[in-house]
């Protein structure tokens, strides 16, 4: 796959095009790049998939706060690189293009620029401060000779796939089912930072993981994972929450990673985490004693899950 941004465009042979945010790259996403490259096979051309970034949410949402991303930019590029597309284009969002109309755009960005052959949209794709409907499109394509290709919804068992959707499953702490509609284990990057050492005391040390960026992160509770670190896959288990069985709780939610079989000093290594199963929520115990003992239920039922046992 070949990155570029729309200022130093590379040359595309027939460009068929989709255009989309594609956060997670979930299976509905999916069912598009599959629609866009049996297009692009169909006349002889190339896929090409226009992104923007940063996500507009992040550029317009007045409650930024509360936004989080399924994907940083890097782990976009790469699902959409595993997708098999021949080419994407990175579009930077600020307010002016929010504010360029849907006819404008479609001049500026598909026809001046690519030359498309084709466009492929989702069921709901919508671009351009106003949003034109499919009557719009045709209206802002007249004369310029390519066809708009409007995709049904892909709903497998009549079910709904969106971002939001799971994002707000992930939240609620329904990893099982976020996981089912991306289509593959949620992951989060970051780098292994300094921690209090508690777990080191009670046998069970962890990695103390800083997420990158505008990262979601799951709901508070255990999970089974697995881990990339170093060039080598661990199975384990992490918490994310305030640490509350301490006796001075922190107000910073912590991400810490206990990993089977590993051991030795990682501060400042980059680990990928991937969530399997949310195993319990969160739980205050009376002592570190308490703790250790729930621990070692919990790395039971982990190998369980990741059939190491």
């Amino acid at each position: 796959m070949i990155v570029s941004t729309i200022e130093d465009l590379p040359p595309i042979h027939k460009p068929v095009v989709t255009i989309g945010i594609f956060d997670g790259v979930h299976l509905g996403h999916r069912y598009i790049l599959n629609k866009l490259k049996e297009n692009a096979r169909a006349v002889g051309g190339e896929s090409v998939v226009l992104t923007l970034w940063p996500h507009p949410r992040l550029v317009l949402d007045k409650y930024l706060g509360t936004f989080r991303l399924l994907h940083t930019k890097e782990e976009k590029i790469g699902a959409l690189e595993a997708c098999g597309i021949d080419h994407l284009v990175l579009i930077p969002f600020n307010e002016e293009l929010a504010s360029m109309s849907t006819c404008d755009f479609v001049r500026s960005f598909l026809v001046d620029r690519l030359s498309i052959e084709a466009l492929v949209l989702g069921h709901d794709n919508r671009f351009g401060s106003e949003g034109q409907d499919d009557e719009g499109l045709q209206h802002c394509a007249a004369g310029q000779h390519f066809r708009l290709l409007r995709l049904p919804e892909f709903k497998p068992a009549g079910q709904h796939i969106s971002s939001t959707v799971i994002r707000g499953l992930l939240l609620e702490g329904e990893l099982e089912e976020a996981n089912r509609l991306l289509g593959f284990s949620f992951s989060l990057r970051g780098e292994i930072v300094e921690g209090n050492r508690i777990g080191r005391q009670i046998g069970y040390p962890t990695a103390n993981v800083h997420p990158e960026g505008y990262k979601l992160i799951p709901m508070n509770g255990v999970y089974a994972i697995e881990a990339e670190l170093k060039g080598r896959t661990y199975g384990g288990m992490l918490n994310i929450g305030f640490r509350p069985t301490l006796d001075s709780p922190i107000d910073v939610k912590t991400i810490e990673a206990h990993l089977f079989g590993m051991s030795g000093d990682l501060y400042g290594e980059e680990v990928e985490l991937r969530f399997l199963a949310r195993m319990r929520k969160e739980m205050k115990f009376s002592s570190l004693d308490e703790l250790s003992a729930q621990l070692a239920r919990d790395e039971r039922l982990a190998r369980q899950i990741l059939k190491m046992e």
